[in-house]
């Protein structure tokens, strides 16, 4: 029973690392750091950033068995916060704006306020309560 035990904490620590993992990659430093491109619209450049924000959701679903409620709905609330900031922001860039344009943004938008974006408030829980598992 132990070893049942052991390897349930090791899997619910497991979930939280991932999870943490997806908040830090839909950032949007690490976003910009890995998907801006130099050709794209800003359009482009919002689609190509919402759907890797969906497609490193999609993956650690199956993470929400392990993790209490309050922080999967944390994750969720967090990636639709930055599918919509970036809907917002390649609305009030202007219109030939391209993909650069709104990285900038996106940039500008976080620095101006940290607590503008819930990723801290989302790394911080999840680590709180991976720490309770000990």
């Amino acid at each position: 029973m132990q070893q049942d035990a052991s390897n349930s904490t090791i899997l619910v620590l497991q979930a939280y690392e991932r999870l943490i993992t997806l908040s830090e990659r839909i950032g949007f430093n690490k976003l910009t750091e890995r998907l801006l491109s130099d050709i794209l619209s800003a359009n482009e450049q919002a689609n190509v950033f919402i759907e890797a924000i969906r497609n490193e959701y999609e993956y650690n679903l199956s993470q929400q068995i392990y993790v209490s409620d309050k922080a999967w709905q944390m994750v969720t609330d967090f990636k639709e916060q930055q599918i919509f900031i970036i809907r917002q922001l390649v609305n009030v860039i202007p219109n030939n704006a391209q993909g650069a344009d709104l990285s900038t943004a996106m940039i500008q938008f976080i620095n101006a306020d940290e607590q503008a974006s819930l990723q801290s408030i989302v790394i911080e829980t999840l680590r709180f309560e991976a720490r309770q598992q000990f």
